[in-house]
């Protein structure tokens, strides 16, 4: 927050907890090249794979 403030010029009003970051992955199909795209999908499915365990 202190280097957004410095490197923009705002300061902060508020903090938030509550508050959640969504990513999606859209592909043309099964087959996924590229490595870093690879890497998301593997950690999303680890991810949801333990969410499911814990219901």
């Amino acid at each position: 927050a202190d280097e957004i403030g410095r490197l923009y010029g705002v300061e902060r009003i508020a903090t938030l907890t509550d508050v959640t970051l969504s990513y999606y992955l859209v592909s043309a199909g099964r087959h996924l090249s590229h490595p870093g795209v690879q890497a998301v999908m593997e950690g999303a499915q680890q991810r949801l794979a333990a969410l499911a365990g814990n219901k």
